[in-house]
């Protein structure tokens, strides 16, 4: 281990999560069209880490969870059960951000990430954190789209209506 990952490993795993944030909410507003991000969407979806709605708070919903804990055990069960919990999110593309491990990346052929339905697939997106500089974040698998219900868009469409972004672009 580097000084720096021995440095990055002795961050508490509250920083490493909130660094792995911000990877995440960069990664959706260089892949999106006009982006409002928010951190810790509770009140619309409280399971979510980071909600992203594209076009400008018009478009497709695109939910985070991201598992960046200190001593991160990268077990199938553990992994398969993030993915499960995934299923029941209000949102278009859900997406789980995970470290970016040997033993992990080799984990990923095995999970079963599309709906039970057929319609959406979990997307998986790996954070590594160099030894200099702001964790990365790449695209491990691609997500499909999932189906989200009219009832459920319009609690989504309440938030937003009364929330403010914590990233938005600026015009």
């Amino acid at each position: 281990m580097t000084p720096i990952e021995a440095k990055n490993a002795g961050l508490s795993s509250r920083t490493r999560h909130g660094r792995a944030m911000n990877a995440v909410a960069e990664y959706f507003r260089s892949k999106l069209s006009v982006p409002n991000i928010y951190f810790d969407p509770k009140p619309a979806t409280p399971q979510i880490d980071l909600l992203a709605v594209d076009r400008a708070g018009s478009g497709d919903l695109h939910g985070a969870e991201i598992k960046i804990p200190n001593n991160f055990a990268s077990s199938l069960p553990t992994l398969q059960a993030y993915v499960v919990r995934l299923g029941t999110w209000p949102t278009h593309y859900r997406y789980l951000a995970l470290p970016s491990t040997p033993q992990l990346v080799a984990l990923l052929p095995r999970l079963k990430l599309f709906s039970s339905d057929g319609i959406g697939r979990v997307g998986i997106l790996l954070v590594s954190e160099p030894e200099l500089g702001l964790p990365r974040v790449e695209l491990a698998v691609q997500p499909e789209r999932y189906r989200v219900h009219a009832t459920t868009m319009q609690k989504i469409d309440k938030f937003l209506a009364r929330s403010r972004p914590d990233i938005e672009v600026r015009i």
